[in-house]
């Protein structure tokens, strides 16, 4: 029973051990973009949160959600590489449009990244009409490309 019971454990750990050394499976960037976008929008959320509180906003917190808010958009093209030829990937809310229309993906990827980014700069002055405005500007990017890119 000990021999087996060896034998099943070794057996598996060879198992597991070759699926993780056959590296990434067609699926990981699928999981890292729902990751990626969650993480954005837990920030956003916060911030949105933040924007309609009654009271003064905190600059700090503010800066802190833009800061990451910016630092997960420039990775949001890593979660979208083109399917190689004839492979349709796996079915998403992703629209073909971003790999047959990349240049323009590219671009409203390139305008939430300067909004972002611009919302950090306007937090840090600490001017809260203009990092509520920037806010909605950040979230108008947001919604944009989803219209465009997310088929629902």
């Amino acid at each position: 029973m000990r021999r087996l019971s060896r034998i099943l454990a070794v057996s598996l750990a060879a198992a597991a051990f070759s699926a993780a050394a056959a590296g990434p499976t067609r699926t990981d960037p699928v999981r890292f973009r729902q990751g990626l976008m969650a993480a954005m929008g837990w920030n956003a959320d916060a911030l949105g949160d933040a924007v309609r509180r009654a009271g003064a906003l905190d600059a700090k917190e503010i800066t802190l959600r833009a800061e990451r808010l910016a630092a997960f958009g420039a990775q949001i093209a890593e979660g979208f590489p083109k399917p190689a030829a004839g492979d349709k990937g796996p079915v998403t809310d992703a629209a073909p449009e971003i790999w047959s229309d990349a240049a323009g993906f590219q671009a409203k990827i390139d305008a939430y990244l300067a909004a972002s980014q611009k919302l950090v700069d306007v937090a840090k002055s600490g001017d809260e009409a203009q990092m509520k405005s920037q806010y909605r500007n950040v979230m108008s990017s947001c919604r944009s490309c989803h219209d465009t890119y997310k088929a629902d």
